[in-house]
């Protein structure tokens, strides 16, 4: 009997601290799912760099806030090998009409800020923060791109700073 009320105990304790351990992560994920799509006309026709950047210091987080794409591209490998820890970069290089989904579990307490740097072939400063949500949509058009981001179940939409015009855009 003694034998029955231990695992009845221990079957207990197990399944409580599974479920608080389940809600506390979901809770402090920052971005669960980045999905990237690259119009027919993104960049001239012709394939596009972008990275997702990930900083864990907010002294770093301001340094990759004033840089251009066209800045980062040239100091990427550079920036990787001075802060190896603090910076996690996903790259992707997509060509008109491709889609990209990729889970990402990135907690909050890990993140100071998120940035997309694209290479479009133009003068633009191409750079866009990205706040925390459940799924981050891009859209990659001609010579600019467009984040929408929401919380699963939800159909709030989060802002995102757009650093090219100053334009928030909502969908």
């Amino acid at each position: 009997m003694k034998h029955f009320q231990y695992l009845l105990l221990l079957l207990t304790l197990t399944h409580c601290s599974a479920n608080d351990y389940l809600f506390e992560e979901a809770d402090l994920e920052f971005i669960d799912e980045l999905t990237l799509t690259a119009s027919h006309d993104v960049n001239r026709r012709t394939p596009l760099r972008v990275d997702f950047v990930v900083i864990k210091d907010p002294v770093i987080a301001e340094h990759f806030a004033k840089l251009t794409a066209r800045q980062y591209m040239k100091q990427r490998k550079q920036l990787k090998r001075d802060y190896p820890q603090s910076v996690k970069i996903k790259s992707f290089e997509l060509i008109p009409d491709q889609s990209v989904v990729m889970p990402l579990k990135y907690l909050k307490k890990e993140v100071a800020a998120a940035f997309i740097f694209a290479d479009y072939d133009n003068q633009n400063v191409n750079r866009w923060k990205v706040h925390a949500a459940d799924i981050v949509k891009v859209k990659l058009m001609a010579n600019t791109l467009t984040i929408t981001s929401h919380k699963l179940g939800e159909k709030e939409t989060i802002p995102h700073e757009r650093e090219n015009d100053g334009v928030v855009v909502l969908s």
